[in-house]
């Protein structure tokens, strides 16, 4: 079944988001609810609603030439290729794209899409929810120091519990896990924190749980890392479980995260709740700053970084017992 995608614009003049002022940026979204949730964290940060304008167009097309840059929030596995097919138009008319995680589910795809921008020198980048959050930008900022830091000394274990509340678009419906993947939509986030700490794991064993239309809901995952001591060859664990729930809520969906990090000096906790929303307009304004730089590099987040996490996750993927 072919799902209706929605199409919009959004001017903002507000001095809360610099770098998108002046910028046209178009978004396209499988879930109707998103653009709900934009309004909902527009009135939250801009009290005037004259800062900001929001435009619905019938079609891609229309949003392609009213747009600076698009956002594409699509995540669902059946629609990867609808995904695909966007992005590929915006590199062809030099659009700068922005596309939601997981960036595909497809690591080829993801290349070819990457191969194409560089040619065509096109931003284009992927979005990770929680990005600017306190309690994220400390883990990020402890994680650029590699296996080894100051604070914690030598990593020996990473472990890490992510769980969301899925959103439905209408209260009658009761089957809210059809288009997620806890894999796919929710592990990518400790799979990208545990590779920006420790890189490339040796060898992956995971398991997953699967609802009656074949969506994965629940998965644990240990990665293993070798390194050498003294000569001898130390194995280092990084875990994590994902777990999907179900929510009647409307405009929150809500991401609930436990990451422990113990170091030979130091153990660091991290626990809280947050909507992924929470910081989309500050990732999307350095974003932007990005672009209006004429930058074709996200240097926050790489495609070598989007391409090794997707391997990650497929491998995940293929050794699910």
């Amino acid at each position: 079944m072919n799902k209706q995608n929605f199409f919009y614009t959004i001017k903002i003049n507000h001095s809360n988001f610099p770098a998108l002022k002046n910028f046209e940026l178009g978004i396209c979204s499988e879930k109707k609810v998103f653009i709900k949730n934009i309004e909902n964290i527009l009135d939250k940060n801009i009290s005037n609603k004259k800062d900001y304008q929001i435009h619905q167009y019938s079609d891609f097309e229309e949003i392609l030439e009213n747009s600076d840059g698009i956002y594409i929030d699509i995540k669902d596995a059946k629609t990867d290729i609808k995904k695909f097919e966007y992005t590929k138009r915006c590199i062809n008319k030099h659009i700068a794209v922005i596309l939601s995680t997981p960036f595909f589910h497809s690591v080829n795809k993801a290349k070819e899409i990457f191969l194409l921008a560089k040619r065509k020198r096109v931003f284009c980048t992927e979005v990770l929810a929680g990005r600017f959050l306190p309690q994220f930008e400390k883990i990020i900022e402890t994680a650029k120091n590699g296996p080894e830091s100051a604070e914690l000394g030598d990593i020996l274990q990473i472990a890490a519990g992510f769980s969301c509340t899925s959103v439905s678009e209408s209260k009658s419906n009761s089957n809210l896990t059809y288009n997620s993947s806890s894999l796919y939509s929710l592990g990518i986030y400790p799979v990208s924190l545990i590779y920006k700490f420790l890189g490339i794991p040796n060898k992956i064993a995971s398991a997953q749980e699967f609802n009656s239309h074949n969506f994965d809901y629940n998965t644990n995952a240990i990665l293993k890392y070798y390194r050498n001591s003294q000569n001898l060859q130390n194995e280092l664990l990084a875990s994590f479980y994902c777990a999907l729930k179900n929510s009647n809520d409307l405009l929150f969906d809500k991401f609930h995260y436990n990451i422990s990090v113990l170091g030979t000096k130091n153990c660091l906790e991290f626990s809280d709740s947050f909507a992924p929303l929470d910081s989309f307009f500050q990732e999307l304004d350095q974003i932007v700053n990005l672009i209006k730089k004429d930058q074709i590099i996200n240097s926050h987040w790489t495609p070598e970084d989007t391409i090794n996490v997707l391997n990650i996750l497929q491998k995940i993927k293929d050794n699910s017992i």
